[in-house]
């Protein structure tokens, strides 16, 4: 059985067309990193799946917070 990459509904954490080609969040990273504060896991474990520094989970988390955290408006992007 080989190895599976974690996944979040349709978002994959370490999908690479979560980084713009500037290494910075894309749009569908940043809502994949926000379902995962939805979920209940920590900045360290969104830096490590997501592949980002804590520093930026910590920024993320700060963002998603202000937006309302679990309450939130949940971005309905579509997925491509």
């Amino acid at each position: 059985r080989g190895l599976v990459e974690p996944q979040l509904g349709e978002f994959n954490p370490a999908d690479p067309r979560n980084k713009t080609c500037d290494g910075k969040l894309s749009d569908k990273g940043i809502e994949c990193c926000y379902r995962m504060f939805d979920e209940g896991k920590s900045r360290y474990s969104v830096a490590r799946e997501m592949r980002i520094s804590f520093a930026a989970a910590t920024h993320r988390f700060a963002a998603w917070m202000k937006a309302g955290g679990k309450n939130r408006d949940k971005n309905t992007m579509r997925l491509g």
